[in-house]
């Protein structure tokens, strides 16, 4: 309940520095602040989802989530004005990888955590997203049919979803040219427990 109550906390505190921004720029932050945006709607539904014991669909919108936010920080930090007009208008974007090795040829981003991060958590994601082993070992409790994540699970599932709130709402106040709330943020996302 107390990681719940921070989680919702996070979220209407970041709805507040958010609110009012305005998207200037060319189409590659357009196109980013709508993606972080979508990784921060993500974030309130899973909190939601989380609050109503909807486990299961909370799970399955953590890689949706991160797939938002890396894609909204790749069309800010590497996209092209026609890479990014192309997406606007329809076109496929790069694969996941290859936007997060993009990304990690950038000063600040260099440290590889994403590369690790996605080493380590794609293949959960994608069982959660899908329908697979994680979301079925998930439904039984001895030999009856229930909801029967863990509070771990459900700790887990609030850390990284947290984590990448903050990482998004940074990168959507820099996509706004809002350097003093992504300041803020980002001493936020210092300070806090979450991990990668």
């Amino acid at each position: 309940a107390e990681a719940l109550n921070k989680a919702t906390q996070l979220m209407s505190s970041l709805d507040m520095k958010l609110n009012g921004l305005k998207v200037g720029g060319g189409v590659e932050a357009r196109v980013s602040a709508a993606l972080l945006h979508l990784s921060l709607e993500h974030f309130g539904a899973i909190v939601i989802l989380l609050k109503n014991q909807l486990n299961g669909a909370a799970s399955a919108l953590v890689r949706l989530q991160y797939e938002a936010m890396i894609r909204g920080m790749y069309f800010y930090q590497c996209a092209s004005e026609s890479e990014a007009e192309q997406f606007f208008a329809g076109a496929e974007p790069p694969k996941i990888k290859v936007m997060i090795e993009a990304l990690e040829k950038k000063p600040g981003f260099t440290s590889g955590v994403f590369s690790r991060v996605h080493l380590r958590e794609w293949k959960t994601m994608n069982s959660y997203t899908h329908g697979g082993s994680a979301q079925v070992q998930r439904r039984f409790a001895g030999s009856d049919l229930a909801n029967h994540y863990s509070e771990a699970d459900r700790l887990d599932i609030l850390k990284a979803t947290k984590y990448m709130a903050l990482m998004a709402a940074t990168h959507a106040a820099l996509a706004c040219g809002s350097l003093e709330i992504a300041s803020e943020l980002k001493k936020e996302f210092d300070n806090s427990a979450c991990e990668p």
